[in-house]
Formats: C-alpha cells, sequence, structure tokens
C-alpha cells in the first residue's frame, strides 16, 4: 500500500480484496472462468482514474483447463448433498459462464460494450462505436515485422524482437563459452542452445559460425544442399554424416541466404 513493492503476483482473491486505488496495470497469466471474475480482478486497475492496462495473456490450453475443473465438481456438488440433476443445473450455469467469457477473449467485438451487455448495464447500446479504451477499438495488434521473401535474413528482421532468453545466450557465447557450457549453466538442452544462437542470426545478429561448424563440414553441407538443390533439412542431413547436426545445416543454410 505504501509503493515499496513495485509488483504484486496474487491469486484471485486479489480482485476481491485489494483496495489500492493506483494500480497502473493488472495482468492475467490466464483466462478467468467467469466475467464476474475477470471484473472484479481488472477492476482493480486505475481507481484514482488515470492511465491504466489490463492485460489478460490467453491460450486455448486455458479453456481446456476449465473444463477439466468443471468435470470434476459434479461430485463434490454431490458430496455436499445436492441431486445428480441439481449437480446438473449448477454446472451449466457454470459452463454458460466459461462459454461468454470465451467469447470475450476471442471476439474481434469492443470489449467494453460486450461487459457492459453481459452485466445488462444501461449504457450498452447496439450501435457500434470506439470506446477508446480496448484492444479492439484501439486496433492494437501483436507487433511483427513484414518483410519479403528475399529479406528474410536482413535487418529488417529487428533484433531487439528477440526476447531476453535469447539474448542471453548470446552474451555467454559471446563471453567465449561453448554452447554445451552454456546448456550446463542454464539447465537447457545443447540443442536448446544451439537453436538460440540460430534465431539470433536469423534475426541479423552476428554469430562466429566457426566456432560451431568447422570449415569442412560447411563445405560438406554446401556440397550436398547444392547439388540436391534443396534448403529442406530432412533430404540433406540424409547424405550427410551423423556428426552433422540439423541444427549446423540450419547455420550454413542461413549463412548462404544471408550471403546472396
Amino acid at each position: 500500500m505504501e509503493n515499496r513493492f513495485k509488483v504484486i503476483t496474487a491469486t484471485v482473491a486479489f480482485g476481491m480484496g485489494v483496495d489500492k486505488a493506483d494500480v497502473r496495470f493488472v495482468i492475467h497469466a490466464g483466462m478467468p472462468g467467469s466475467l464476474e471474475g475477470y471484473y472484479q480482478e481488472a477492476g482493480r486497475a486505475g481507481r484514482d482514474n488515470e492511465e491504466a492496462y489490463c492485460i489478460l495473456l490467453h491460450s486455448k490450453k486455458d479453456t481446456n483447463m476449465h473444463n477439466f475443473f468443471l468435470r470434476g465438481d459434479r461430485k463434490l456438488i454431490m458430496a455436499q448433498g445436492k441431486s445428480w440433476e441439481e449437480a446438473g443445473e449448477i454446472l451449466e450455469v457454470k459452463y454458460q459462464k466459461l462459454n461468454k467469457m470465451t467469447t470475450y477473449v476471442e471476439s474481434a467485438e469492443c470489449r467494453r460494450q460486450m461487459i457492459l451487455k453481459y452485466f445488462d448495464d444501461p449504457e450498452y447500446t447496439k450501435e457500434k462505436h470506439n470506446c477508446l479504451g480496448c484492444d479492439v477499438c484501439l486496433k492494437w495488434k501483436k507487433k511483427t515485422e513484414e518483410f519479403s521473401v528475399g529479406d528474410t535474413l536482413h535487418q529488417k528482421v529487428k533484433r531487439q524482437l528477440i526476447g531476453s532468453t535469447v539474448k542471453e545466450t548470446v552474451r555467454l557465447f559471446e563471453q567465449g563459452h561453448a554452447p554445451l557450457a552454456i546448456a550446463k549453466m542454464r539447465s537447457l538442452g545443447e540443442s536448446t542452445i544451439l537453436g538460440h544462437l540460430i534465431d539470433w542470426y536469423v534475426a541479423g545478429g552476428e554469430v562466429d559460425i566457426e566456432r560451431l561448424v568447422s570449415s569442412a563440414e560447411q563445405d560438406q553441407i554446401i556440397e550436398v544442399a547444392t547439388n540436391l538443390r534443396t534448403q529442406r533439412l530432412k533430404p540433406i542431413k540424409e547424405l550427410l554424416p551423423e556428426s552433422i547436426s540439423y541444427e549446423k545445416i540450419r547455420l550454413v543454410l542461413a549463412q548462404l541466404r544471408r550471403e546472396s
């Protein structure tokens, strides 16, 4: 309450009991089971009438998880003395609420209008308008970089779009650590570390390929790819020694595309 902590990780109870006016962000790491729940939790933001943001990170597995728990609720409801039919009626209401929430996150309609309609608020109108507050009306979309096929390996793929996980791998590699050593440091697989370096290189970053693929291996990969006239990994891999991994092939092909 005294702003000594900048971030709070909270359970859904956050939506019921926190009366702090200057919350600037409410970020949901998964979809709530109902619009009532979401409205309570998101409503913690911006109670001082200053600008605030409510961000809901949603994937289809959220709906699957809620359905899984609802299927197990019947036994709990019946254990409280309800009949099979009564339990079914209660679950039907819960499923309807979940369906409304799923529609909310997947819809391209104004978010505010959907909430007003759900709660039968007199401010709801059937006429289309711009609320100037939701991602739909503001036309916000995930940032992606547009580029033509011929430019896929050029600087138009901005390196700042690469995540911190990849950048940490690149930082350790630039310090001189080998991929296997980085994998042990970070408790990741060596192929994952190589994948990070490839992603960085494809996005226009610099990687010392000689440290990952010897000159002899590069020559072998280039020869096979040229003879096959393909950049598909599997056919190339089948004609190369077992010691040459898919990651090495990807790096050399990426280098070829960048040079061309």
